[in-house]
């Protein structure tokens, strides 16, 4: 009996290995099918999309968004065909030509910079694709978020402005993190850390990272965001803001700094002694010798280090 359930066994488990064979087979003939129609899709359409975006316009105009709007609509019928034919045939037909089309597009507009970048964006609009993204932004799954949000960093369509905003209050982290690049990626920096501090509610260290190299990046015009950011209802929030007007060192900080620092607890406290002493000036000397005889040593060490930075022979003492 022992032997025969053992060959019972052993019969399982070999067509259960087979069948398994046989549909990796199947699989890998129909990605390689797929991949190859995709390719041919985008050899067809490289050579068309490649000369209308690099075609250059007959009349100078200096502001691209002009010549932006103004290539649109010189090419608006060839655009319009081309939008027409990817949506036109069989569904299967369709997707080869989907994949083949973004798959140019999201080479060019990784590679390209200047006015050409308003160009794809175009593109992506009028076929479909910034649609596309910003309906997948409401899947229950959030990779499928993620991947949305990515998407429209790389499109930089306006059209993704508030469904992104509207993300930062995802419950997941990543996907915060991810309509967070976005935005600064369709918008830039300046315009989007605004929106991005008053609308999230966690800082984690990773993404402070990333936030901090495009706050550094913009300069001083981060600045008044970050001021907003002091009267945050998260703590994280302003310890962050904090941090970074420090990093500034914005002379425009040290008013709203030296008003709040009275109310901060007291991580945030310390790093607003940092930021002070690193911002640099005598209206702060006051309340770095004041927080000298602090009942918190953390505190009273900071006070040291920001008087250090500033230069005080007090720091000595």
């Amino acid at each position: 009996m022992l032997f025969s359930l053992a060959i019972h066994v052993t019969l399982v488990v070999f067509v259960a290995t087979l069948l398994l064979a046989l549909f990796l087979l199947v699989r890998k003939i129909v990605v390689e099918a797929d991949d190859s129609a995709t390719g041919r899709e985008a050899d067809r359409f490289r050579p068309r999309l490649t000369a209308l975006l690099l075609e250059d316009l007959a009349e100078d105009q200096d502001r691209r968004e002009v010549r932006a709007r103004l290539w649109r609509r010189v090419h608006g019928q060839e655009i319009g065909l081309c939008a027409q034919e990817l949506s036109s045939g069989p569904i299967w037909r369709r997707s080869e030509r989907r994949k083949a089309v973004w798959s140019i597009l999201e080479k060019v507009g990784l590679e390209v910079s200047g006015g050409v970048t308003e160009r794809v964006t175009i593109l992506l609009e009028q076929f479909g694709y910034v649609d596309d993204a910003i309906r997948d932004l409401s899947s229950r799954r959030w990779w499928v978020r993620v991947r949305a949000c990515r998407r429209l960093g790389l499109m930089r369509s306006q059209r993704a402005f508030f469904p992104l905003v509207g993300l930062l209050h995802d419950r997941e982290e990543i996907v915060r993190e991810a309509a967070s690049d976005a935005l600064i990626e369709t918008i830039g920096v300046d315009r989007a850390i605004g929106p991005i501090l008053h609308n999230i509610r966690v800082i984690s260290t990773w993404f402070s990272i990333k936030l901090s190299a495009a706050i550094l990046t913009a300069g001083s015009s981060a600045c008044e965001p970050l001021i907003e950011a002091l009267d945050s209802r998260f703590a994280s929030v302003q310890l962050f803001a904090v941090r970074m007007l420090g990093e500034l060192k914005d002379p425009a900080a040290l008013p709203f700094l030296l008003q709040r620092i009275e109310k901060m607890d007291i991580r945030i406290r310390i790093a607003c002694l940092l930021s002070l002493g690193k911002i640099g000036d005598r209206s702060v000397y006051q309340v770095l010798l004041r927080d000298l005889s602090h009942p918190r040593p953390q505190v009273r060490k900071a006070a040291v280090e920001a008087l250090g930075v500033l230069g005080s022979p007090d720091a000595l003492q």
